[in-house]
C-alpha cells in the first residue's frame, strides 16, 4: 500500500524549506531483565522532512532530484541507538549453590552512577539465572540518545542486593570491568562471599570441607584442582555440581537404565538449584546438546533442553535416539 502525500502549501521555486527539527525523545525507565520499550519518532517531523524533499524536487530535473533523495534518505534512519549488550550469568552463594530468591537483584552499576537492576530468573539454559540488557549508544552524535545509554569500554561493576543488603561478588572485588560492544553477549558468573586466595572458590566453602576432612587439613589444602577423595572428580567439579569432596560415593554420574524402542532411560541424582542437560555422541568425539523428557514432570511427547533441580532428588529421564544414528554413549552436564 502507498500513500501520496500532497503539499496544500508549496513553497516558491526559489524558496529552500528547511525540515522540522527532530524532536528528542522523552528517556524512559530501564527496568530490570526487560525489553526498552520502541522509540517512536515524530510523525509531524517525518512528514515534514518528506515535504521538504518533495519541494526541492520541483526546482530541480528528475534525475537530479532521484540522487538527492537516494542520497538524503538514509540519513533519517542514521539514528543513535545500538542494539543492547547482553550480561548474564549464574549467581551463587557463598556455598557454591544457585540462587534462586525472590528478594535478589543483580545491580549493573557505572562510575556516572547509572544503575540497571533485575531479577534472577532461574532454571535457564546453562544454569543461568540472570541477565542484564544495557541500553548501548551507537556514538554517531556527540549527545547519549538517552541518559543512561551506555558506550562499549564504558567501566561498570555488577553488585548484589538481597533484601537490604548489598554485596559485592569475588568476580568484581578487583578492577571494574570494561562492557563489550552493541548487540555483544558477556557471560559473568558471580559468587558471593570471600575468597582471600582468590581461585575463584569462597572461604566458607573451604572451610566446611576442611571441617569435614579433618586431618589437620587448611584452606591451602583445598586446591582447585585436587581430587580429595579419588572419585575422579577436582575440588572445582564438585563445587560446581554440589557434590561433597570428602565422600567418594558421593559423585556426579549417569545411569543407562534400560534402552527399548529406540528410547533411551537414564538415573541421575538431582541436587537443589543445579541445571541439567544431557549430550550425546556416536562416535567419542563429537558430543552434541540433545532433548529429554523429565516422566514426572512432562506429559507424553514432550520435550526439553534443561532440567532445573528444586529439590534433592533420584530423577529418572527419557532420551529418544531420533531420526539419525543411535548414539553409542551419553553424558551429564551441571551448572
Amino acid at each position: 500500500m502507498r500513500f501520496l502525500i500532497q503539499n496544500p502549501n508549496p513553497a516558491p521555486p526559489d524558496r529552500r524549506l528547511k525540515p522540522t527539527p527532530r524532536r528528542r525523545f522523552k528517556p524512559s525507565i530501564v527496568s530490570g531483565g526487560q525489553d526498552d520499550p520502541p522509540l517512536r519518532p515524530n510523525a509531524a517531523g517525518v512528514f515534514s522532512f518528506f515535504f521538504s524533499l518533495l519541494s526541492a524536487a520541483k526546482s530541480r530535473p528528475a534525475g537530479f532530484a532521484f540522487v538527492t533523495l537516494f542520497l538524503l534518505l538514509p540519513l533519517a534512519h542514521a539514528f543513535p541507538p545500538a542494539p543492547p549488550h547482553t550480561l548474564y550469568g549464574t549467581l551463587r552463594d557463598e556455598y557454591g549453590t544457585p540462587m534462586s530468591r525472590d528478594d535478589a537483584r543483580v545491580v549493573f552499576e557505572t562510575l556516572s552512577g547509572t544503575k540497571i537492576v533485575t531479577r534472577l530468573a532461574p532454571g535457564r539454559p546453562g544454569g543461568i539465572n540472570y541477565e542484564i540488557l544495557v541500553p548501548m549508544d551507537a556514538g554517531i552524535t556527540p549527545d547519549l540518545y538517552r541518559p543512561n545509554a551506555m558506550l562499549p569500554s564504558v567501566p561498570f561493576r555488577l553488585k548484589v542486593v538481597i533484601g537490604s543488603q548489598t554485596f559485592l561478588p569475588i568476580e568484581m572485588s578487583g578492577d571494574m570491568r570494561e562492557l563489550g560492544k552493541p548487540a555483544g553477549r558477556t557471560r559473568l558468573d558471580l559468587t558471593l562471599g570471600v575468597d582471600s586466595d582468590g581461585d575463584g572458590i569462597p572461604d566458607a566453602w573451604k572451610d566446611m570441607v576442611v571441617a569435614m576432612m579433618g586431618g589437620g587439613l587448611t584452606r591451602a589444602d583445598i586446591h582447585p584442582d585436587a581430587d580429595l577423595d579419588g572419585d575422579g572428580m577436582t575440588v572445582r567439579q564438585e563445587y560446581i555440581a554440589g557434590t561433597y569432596p570428602w565422600d567418594p560415593n558421593d559423585r556426579l554420574s549417569l545411569n543407562i537404565l534400560h534402552y527399548i524402542d529406540g528410547k533411551a532411560t537414564l538415573e541421575f541424582v538431582a541436587i537443589d538449584g543445579r541445571t541439567y542437560h544431557i549430550e550425546a555422541t556416536t562416535d567419542m568425539v563429537n558430543w552434541q546438546v540433545v532433548p529429554f523428557r523429565v516422566p514426572v514432570v512432562d506429559a507424553p511427547g514432550a520435550a526439553r533442553s534443561v532440567y532445573f533441580a528444586n529439590a534433592y532428588r533420584r530423577t529418572e529421564i527419557e532420551v529418544p535416539s531420533g531420526d539419525g544414528e543411535r548414539p553409542v554413549a551419553y553424558r551429564l552436564g551441571v551448572r
